[in-house]
């Protein structure tokens, strides 16, 4: 059985942030092991973005590994949309690939982890039709943690 995700906060240092006890570039690192394609690279961006939102990255980034295919999917490549994120007119667009990531982590945040669903399972039916979705995101969570 999969290990679910847990709801872990940040805390701040002397050194600055920290998430598990790991810095920022950390926890990028560790992340950076997973990412791909348009996605390789931003491991600290994406933890700093999270961590500076009390958020677990790796939770982050295994919603985004799966929405995007890790980082193949057109809408990432495209549009720079990394949690597969709808808009009116269908996928959500972005400028770059920061502003994509500012804009999912914004949107994770104020629809779920402040509103308490801070774990694949409390988001799996507002994020997602799939009743698998939560294991999925699941096993790329353990796959990023144990890299």
């Amino acid at each position: 059985m999969l290990a679910t995700t847990k709801v872990v906060t940040t805390q701040t240092t002397q050194d600055g942030l920290q998430f598990e006890g790991k810095s920022i570039k950390e926890v990028g690192e560790i992340l950076n092991k997973t990412l791909g394609r348009i996605l390789a690279g931003t491991g600290e961006t994406f933890a700093r973005l999270s961590m500076e939102k009390g958020m677990d990255p790796y939770l982050l980034v295994a919603i985004s590994v799966h929405e995007t295919g890790n980082g193949t999917s057109s809408a990432a490549r495209n549009k720079y949309n990394f949690g597969g994120l709808m808009c009116s007119s269908g996928l959500c667009s972005y400028s770059s690939v920061e502003d994509g990531l500012v804009k999912y982590v914004n949107v994770v945040y104020d629809k779920y982890y402040s509103k308490g669903l801070t774990t694949a399972e409390t988001m799996n039916s507002k994020y997602a039709a799939s009743t698998t979705w939560a294991y999925q995101v699941n096993s790329w969570y353990n796959k990023i943690k144990n890299k």
